[in-house]
């Protein structure tokens, strides 16, 4: 796990926010956070390569192909060519990852390591998301009630 109280105060810093793994289900996870983070006034721009738009926002199909502004990620989904992934945000300059719990792999935080790409890994990015509310609230409760919680 590869968190800090800084890394995670920085990361929500960043207001353009490129999400890895966007669904077109309107109920899947992926989706509330693509929500979430535009309601709380982040340009959030979405990657799923069988989708053209996901709402009003378009949609791109991989990190090579997001806007040069993009600097910031939210990996929603586990990474299948982590050699390449990784070699793209380094050439893209990519600066901040979040990885969303359960979607992190040994090697791709490895190379991130190896890259110097700051990252957050092992958290769920709604916890942290201000003001926190219902389910990931209490999510959030329970994380600081076992002591899992950065403050």
């Amino acid at each position: 796990m590869n968190t800090s109280k800084e890394k995670i105060r920085d990361f929500f810093n960043e207001k353009t926010i490129g999400i890895i793994g966007v669904s077109r289900n309107e109920k899947h996870f992926s989706r509330m956070v693509y929500k979430g983070f535009k309601k709380k006034g982040f340009e959030v721009v979405p990657v799923n390569p069988k989708a053209e738009k996901i709402n009003e926002d378009l949609c791109y199909k991989d990190l090579a192909s997001l806007p040069e502004n993009v600097k910031t990620l939210i990996i929603m989904k586990k990474i299948i060519d982590v050699d390449t992934f990784v070699k793209v945000a380094i050439e893209k300059g990519i600066h901040k990852i979040w990885i969303q719990q359960n979607t992190e792999s040994e090697q791709l935080l490895k190379l991130l390591e190896q890259g110097n790409i700051p990252f957050v890994s092992g958290k769920c990015a709604f916890m942290y998301l201000e003001p926190v509310g219902g389910i990931h609230g209490f999510h959030r409760f329970l994380s600081k009630t076992f002591g899992k919680f950065e403050e």
